[in-house]
Protein backbone atom coordinates (compact mmCIF):
# COMPACT_ATOMS: atom_id res chain seq x y z
CA UNK A 1 0.00 0.00 0.00
CA UNK A 2 1.34 3.63 -0.93
CA UNK A 3 1.76 6.15 1.34
CA UNK A 4 -1.44 7.89 -0.16
CA UNK A 5 -3.39 5.03 0.22
CA UNK A 6 -2.77 4.71 3.70
CA UNK A 7 -3.29 8.60 4.40
CA UNK A 8 -6.73 8.82 5.28
CA UNK A 9 -7.17 6.04 8.01
CA UNK A 10 -4.45 7.28 9.84
CA UNK A 11 -5.55 11.24 9.53
CA UNK A 12 -9.07 9.65 10.36
CA UNK A 13 -8.21 8.97 14.02
CA UNK A 14 -6.26 11.95 13.98
CA UNK A 15 -8.94 13.94 13.27
CA UNK A 16 -11.18 12.13 16.12
CA UNK A 17 -8.78 12.44 18.35
CA UNK A 18 -8.26 16.35 17.64
CA UNK A 19 -12.31 16.64 17.96
CA UNK A 20 -12.61 15.61 21.13
CA UNK A 21 -10.31 17.81 22.66
CA UNK A 22 -11.21 21.44 20.87
CA UNK A 23 -13.33 23.00 18.21
CA UNK A 24 -11.23 22.49 14.70
CA UNK A 25 -11.15 25.47 11.79
CA UNK A 26 -12.90 24.70 8.32
CA UNK A 27 -11.70 27.14 5.70
CA UNK A 28 -13.54 29.89 4.07
CA UNK A 29 -15.23 29.73 0.37
CA UNK A 30 -13.32 28.99 -2.59
CA UNK A 31 -15.75 30.51 -4.92
CA UNK A 32 -15.54 33.91 -3.60
CA UNK A 33 -11.56 33.78 -2.81
CA UNK A 34 -11.59 32.81 -6.59
CA UNK A 35 -12.84 35.38 -7.94
CA UNK A 36 -11.13 37.68 -5.69
CA UNK A 37 -7.88 36.83 -8.30
CA UNK A 38 -9.69 38.63 -11.21
CA UNK A 39 -9.01 35.65 -13.22
CA UNK A 40 -11.59 36.01 -16.32
CA UNK A 41 -12.74 33.29 -19.45
CA UNK A 42 -9.16 33.06 -20.96
CA UNK A 43 -7.51 32.23 -17.78
CA UNK A 44 -10.39 28.96 -16.84
CA UNK A 45 -9.79 27.74 -20.20
CA UNK A 46 -6.06 27.54 -20.80
CA UNK A 47 -4.74 25.53 -23.55
CA UNK A 48 -6.99 22.68 -22.89
CA UNK A 49 -10.46 24.02 -23.04
CA UNK A 50 -10.06 27.03 -25.39
CA UNK A 51 -12.29 25.68 -27.50
CA UNK A 52 -15.00 24.59 -25.75
CA UNK A 53 -18.44 26.00 -27.12
CA UNK A 54 -19.66 27.28 -23.36
CA UNK A 55 -18.58 29.58 -21.34
CA UNK A 56 -16.74 28.44 -18.43
CA UNK A 57 -16.00 31.10 -16.42
CA UNK A 58 -18.34 30.36 -13.16
CA UNK A 59 -16.90 26.39 -13.54
CA UNK A 60 -14.80 27.22 -10.68
CA UNK A 61 -13.65 23.70 -10.26
CA UNK A 62 -12.20 23.67 -13.44
CA UNK A 63 -9.42 26.27 -12.27
CA UNK A 64 -8.34 22.98 -10.22
CA UNK A 65 -6.64 22.11 -13.83
CA UNK A 66 -6.05 25.16 -15.47
CA UNK A 67 -5.10 27.01 -12.81
CA UNK A 68 -3.22 25.13 -10.53
CA UNK A 69 -1.17 27.52 -8.38
CA UNK A 70 -3.59 30.02 -8.35
CA UNK A 71 -5.96 27.19 -6.35
CA UNK A 72 -3.03 25.85 -4.27
CA UNK A 73 -2.14 29.66 -3.05
CA UNK A 74 -6.05 30.09 -1.93
CA UNK A 75 -5.25 26.53 0.31
CA UNK A 76 -1.68 28.22 1.73
CA UNK A 77 -3.57 30.97 2.57
CA UNK A 78 -6.44 29.92 4.17
CA UNK A 79 -3.85 26.94 5.96
CA UNK A 80 -1.46 30.03 7.03
CA UNK A 81 -4.48 31.98 8.26
CA UNK A 82 -5.40 28.58 10.70
CA UNK A 83 -7.16 26.56 9.16
CA UNK A 84 -7.34 22.95 10.71
CA UNK A 85 -9.24 21.79 7.63
CA UNK A 86 -9.48 22.74 3.94
CA UNK A 87 -12.09 21.67 0.71
CA UNK A 88 -10.98 20.42 -1.92
CA UNK A 89 -12.14 22.36 -4.86
CA UNK A 90 -14.82 19.91 -6.50
CA UNK A 91 -17.72 21.71 -5.65
CA UNK A 92 -19.67 20.40 -8.64
CA UNK A 93 -16.93 18.00 -9.79
CA UNK A 94 -19.55 15.50 -11.00
CA UNK A 95 -20.22 14.35 -14.11
CA UNK A 96 -23.90 16.00 -13.48
CA UNK A 97 -21.91 19.30 -12.61
CA UNK A 98 -20.15 19.33 -15.51
CA UNK A 99 -22.83 18.52 -18.20
CA UNK A 100 -23.99 22.14 -17.25
CA UNK A 101 -20.66 23.63 -18.99
CA UNK A 102 -20.29 20.86 -21.79
CA UNK A 103 -23.50 19.42 -22.88
CA UNK A 104 -26.36 21.20 -24.84
CA UNK A 105 -28.85 22.09 -22.80
CA UNK A 106 -31.91 19.78 -24.55
CA UNK A 107 -34.50 22.58 -23.55
CA UNK A 108 -33.21 25.08 -26.40
CA UNK A 109 -34.06 22.38 -28.97
CA UNK A 110 -37.58 22.30 -28.10
CA UNK A 111 -36.71 19.33 -25.57
CA UNK A 112 -36.47 18.68 -21.72
CA UNK A 113 -34.11 17.62 -19.07
CA UNK A 114 -35.59 14.43 -18.17
CA UNK A 115 -34.04 10.61 -16.68
CA UNK A 116 -33.58 9.57 -20.01
CA UNK A 117 -31.41 12.91 -20.43
CA UNK A 118 -29.70 12.26 -17.16
CA UNK A 119 -28.89 8.83 -18.05
CA UNK A 120 -26.65 9.59 -21.10
CA UNK A 121 -24.45 11.97 -18.61
CA UNK A 122 -23.58 9.77 -15.82
CA UNK A 123 -22.50 7.15 -18.55
CA UNK A 124 -20.77 9.39 -20.41
CA UNK A 125 -17.03 8.99 -20.47
CA UNK A 126 -15.41 11.98 -21.31
CA UNK A 127 -17.42 13.55 -18.32
CA UNK A 128 -17.09 10.90 -15.59
CA UNK A 129 -13.11 11.02 -16.49
CA UNK A 130 -13.16 14.82 -16.11
CA UNK A 131 -14.82 14.51 -12.87
CA UNK A 132 -12.33 12.12 -11.82
CA UNK A 133 -9.69 14.45 -12.67
CA UNK A 134 -10.71 17.32 -10.88
CA UNK A 135 -11.33 15.08 -7.84
CA UNK A 136 -8.23 13.43 -7.63
CA UNK A 137 -6.20 16.39 -8.74
CA UNK A 138 -7.86 19.04 -5.98
CA UNK A 139 -7.27 16.38 -3.49
CA UNK A 140 -3.91 16.06 -4.02
CA UNK A 141 -3.13 19.56 -4.62
CA UNK A 142 -5.14 20.10 -1.11
CA UNK A 143 -2.85 17.37 0.52
CA UNK A 144 0.19 18.68 -0.69
CA UNK A 145 -0.17 21.92 1.27
CA UNK A 146 -1.54 20.19 4.05
CA UNK A 147 1.93 18.42 4.54
CA UNK A 148 4.12 21.14 3.93
CA UNK A 149 2.30 23.43 6.29
CA UNK A 150 1.99 20.95 9.22
CA UNK A 151 5.77 20.37 8.72
CA UNK A 152 6.09 23.66 9.06
CA UNK A 153 3.89 24.52 12.05
CA UNK A 154 4.04 20.92 13.99
CA UNK A 155 0.53 20.95 13.74
CA UNK A 156 -1.46 18.58 11.65
CA UNK A 157 -4.08 19.69 9.07
CA UNK A 158 -6.88 17.77 7.34
CA UNK A 159 -8.15 17.66 3.91
CA UNK A 160 -11.93 17.43 3.20
CA UNK A 161 -13.32 15.60 0.02
CA UNK A 162 -16.04 18.27 -1.17
CA UNK A 163 -19.02 16.62 -2.24
CA UNK A 164 -21.78 19.49 -3.67
CA UNK A 165 -25.30 19.48 -3.76
CA UNK A 166 -25.81 19.26 -7.81
CA UNK A 167 -27.84 21.40 -10.05
CA UNK A 168 -31.02 19.17 -9.54
CA UNK A 169 -33.09 18.15 -6.95
CA UNK A 170 -34.29 14.82 -6.68
CA UNK A 171 -37.43 16.14 -4.15
CA UNK A 172 -39.04 18.63 -6.20
CA UNK A 173 -40.27 18.76 -9.77
CA UNK A 174 -39.26 21.88 -12.07
CA UNK A 175 -42.85 21.17 -13.48
CA UNK A 176 -44.96 23.28 -11.97
CA UNK A 177 -47.95 21.05 -13.98
CA UNK A 178 -46.54 17.91 -12.87
CA UNK A 179 -46.01 17.51 -9.28
CA UNK A 180 -44.43 13.94 -9.57
CA UNK A 181 -42.06 14.24 -12.56
CA UNK A 182 -38.20 14.44 -11.60
CA UNK A 183 -35.49 15.24 -13.79
CA UNK A 184 -33.30 12.94 -12.67
CA UNK A 185 -33.53 9.29 -10.63
CA UNK A 186 -32.16 8.52 -7.31
CA UNK A 187 -29.91 5.95 -8.61
CA UNK A 188 -28.41 8.26 -11.40
CA UNK A 189 -27.53 10.75 -8.75
CA UNK A 190 -26.13 8.28 -6.88
CA UNK A 191 -23.67 6.81 -9.58
CA UNK A 192 -22.41 10.24 -9.64
CA UNK A 193 -21.52 10.83 -6.50
CA UNK A 194 -19.91 7.51 -6.43
CA UNK A 195 -17.49 8.30 -9.13
CA UNK A 196 -16.63 11.90 -7.06
CA UNK A 197 -15.89 9.72 -3.91
CA UNK A 198 -13.68 7.11 -5.30
CA UNK A 199 -11.58 10.04 -6.89
CA UNK A 200 -11.54 12.35 -4.22
CA UNK A 201 -10.27 9.35 -1.54
CA UNK A 202 -8.06 8.21 -4.57
CA UNK A 203 -6.52 11.43 -3.96
CA UNK A 204 -5.54 11.55 -0.52
CA UNK A 205 -8.61 12.72 1.37
CA UNK A 206 -8.83 12.55 5.04
CA UNK A 207 -12.44 13.21 5.18
CA UNK A 208 -15.52 13.40 3.09
CA UNK A 209 -17.91 16.67 3.20
CA UNK A 210 -21.44 16.39 2.13
CA UNK A 211 -21.63 20.28 1.82
CA UNK A 212 -24.35 22.97 1.28
CA UNK A 213 -26.80 20.14 0.37
CA UNK A 214 -30.61 21.91 0.30
CA UNK A 215 -32.23 18.64 -0.81
CA UNK A 216 -32.39 16.35 1.74
CA UNK A 217 -32.48 13.35 -0.81
CA UNK A 218 -29.70 14.36 -3.01
CA UNK A 219 -27.95 14.01 0.04
CA UNK A 220 -29.12 10.85 1.11
CA UNK A 221 -27.84 9.61 -2.56
CA UNK A 222 -24.65 11.17 -1.26
CA UNK A 223 -24.32 9.26 1.69
CA UNK A 224 -25.57 6.25 0.19
CA UNK A 225 -23.03 6.38 -2.60
CA UNK A 226 -20.31 6.94 0.04
CA UNK A 227 -21.31 3.96 2.47
CA UNK A 228 -21.67 1.65 -1.30
CA UNK A 229 -18.27 2.51 -2.23
CA UNK A 230 -17.01 1.81 1.57
CA UNK A 231 -18.27 -1.62 1.59
CA UNK A 232 -17.34 -2.22 -1.71
CA UNK A 233 -13.15 -0.78 -1.85
CA UNK A 234 -13.14 -1.44 1.57
CA UNK A 235 -12.22 2.10 2.73
CA UNK A 236 -13.32 4.00 5.45
CA UNK A 237 -13.30 7.77 6.05
CA UNK A 238 -14.89 10.61 8.20
CA UNK A 239 -18.22 11.54 7.29
CA UNK A 240 -19.44 15.17 7.49
CA UNK A 241 -22.31 17.19 6.16
CA UNK A 242 -23.07 20.90 5.97
CA UNK A 243 -26.61 22.28 5.11
CA UNK A 244 -28.29 25.19 3.38
CA UNK A 245 -31.20 26.22 4.62
CA UNK A 246 -33.80 29.11 3.13
CA UNK A 247 -36.59 30.98 3.84
CA UNK A 248 -39.28 28.32 5.21
CA UNK A 249 -37.09 24.97 4.47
Amino acid sequence: MSENQSRPVARGEELAKLLRHRIAIIDGAMGTTIRSYGLGEAEIRGERFKDSKKDLKNNGDLYSLTQPDTICDIHRRFLEAGADIIETNTFSATSIGQSEFFVDDPREYGGRKDPAFYQKIVEDKSLNDLAWEINEQSAKQCSLWADRIANVTGRQRFVAGAIGPLTVSLSNSPDADDAGFRVCTFDQVKAAYANQVRALIAGGSDLLLVETIFDSLNAKAALVAIQEVFEQDGKILPIMISAAVGRGG
